[in-house]
């Protein structure tokens, strides 16, 4: 009797091939993404937001929950004082990954910006309890008497 081979030639082969060059396709585009986003967390360093901001959008196309380019966008927008933007994208980011220390705290210094001081400790803890060794802002409170640093 003769044995099949379980590697196959002929209709059912083409099948087997397909999932290989999806997989070739998926490694590429997987490669592709981690050089775009390479070169977009360098432009950000370099301060050439809006270069690295269109480049974390063409991620965001291809891969929508990236949650890097989602973190850092939100990054680019506190740096330009759009703080209310950049709360909405450090949320979508938290929603991704909801254990992000560093989105966390980016989302407390925008919270901040925007005047909203409780929501901003609140989230400073959350980071702190991620990363204890995290350097924190101070948040100065007017009060009565004067202003308190907390």
């Amino acid at each position: 009797m003769k044995k099949k081979s379980q590697f196959r030639s002929g209709p059912g082969a083409t099948r087997f091939g397909h999932l290989q060059r999806l997989q070739n396709v998926s490694l590429t585009r997987s490669l592709e993404l981690a050089s775009a986003f390479r070169q977009a967390k360098a432009l950000h360093q370099a301060g050439r937001l809006a270069e690295a901001e269109k480049i974390y959008g063409q991620i965001l196309k291809v891969q929508p929950n990236h949650v890097d380019s989602l973190h850092l966008l939100g990054v680019i927008y506190y740096q330009r004082g759009n703080y209310a933007a950049a709360v909405r994208q450090s949320d979508l980011s938290l929603k991704v990954n909801s254990k992000n220390a560093y989105a966390l705290y980016n989302r407390g210094l925008a919270l901040q910006g925007l005047k909203r001081l409780d929501k901003a400790l609140a989230s400073y803890d959350k980071a702190l309890a991620l990363k204890p060794d995290m350097r924190m802002p101070s948040i100065t409170v007017e009060r009565a008497e004067g202003p308190e640093a907390i």
